[in-house]
């Protein structure tokens, strides 16, 4: 190989290495959402799943859990918890949901078992 093609190809690779040592990495973040609705009352749960990716590659996942109950906030919220929302909280079930937390506790579990029991 002639040395000045040689010397050409040196150059090259020693400005291409530099170019990538100076590079920034590239942080990427995919985000998957659960959404389940619970009886009674119809709360809702929002599971995210991140993966945290750097240059392309895998190098973490989070996982966070929130739930929403009707007639509360819902700011931050993912699209679909939104939709839902908007969907099912009536004001009769957001009623229904405030006047539940007045009740004991043993009381709304006997009417979710009732509930349950003849779905």
């Amino acid at each position: 190989m002639p040395a000045k093609l040689l010397l050409i190809i040196v150059k090259y690779l020693m400005n291409s290495n530099l170019h990538l040592k100076n590079m920034a990495p590239e942080y990427t973040e995919e985000s998957t959402h659960n959404v389940t609705v619970h009886e009674p009352f119809l709360r809702i749960s929002c599971e995210t799943y991140t993966t945290i990716k750097k240059d392309g590659v895998k190098i973490g996942d989070t996982r966070e859990n929130k739930g929403y109950n009707p007639g509360e906030e819902t700011e931050g919220a993912c699209d679909l918890v939104l939709t839902i929302g908007e969907a099912i909280w009536t004001p009769e079930v957001i009623a229904e949901y405030q006047a539940s937390q007045l009740l004991p506790p043993e009381t709304i579990l006997a009417a979710a078992r009732q509930q349950a029991s003849t779905t």
